[in-house]
């Protein structure tokens, strides 16, 4: 159960594409009830949208700035 501080017992992939880095944190907008986490490896900020995940970056048209700024 996410939330409780606890340990995963089920885990579903939601992309192949994009993950997280070992002890990373992804970030939940109380706005829109999105999930958003950094893929440091593939240098994006990965979103959950209806179409699955997505690269926010090229979404809002600053993964140049992504691409210069994360390490």
């Amino acid at each position: 159960m996410l939330g409780q501080a606890g340990i995963l017992s089920r885990y579903d992939y939601l992309s192949t594409k994009y993950g997280m880095r070992l002890y990373d944190f992804c970030a939940r907008s109380v706005d829109s009830g999105g999930i958003f986490w950094a893929d440091i490896n593939n240098k994006a900020i990965a979103a959950i949208s209806s179409n699955g995940v997505v690269n926010y970056g090229e979404v809002v048209n600053v993964q140049n700035i992504i691409n210069n700024k994360i390490e």
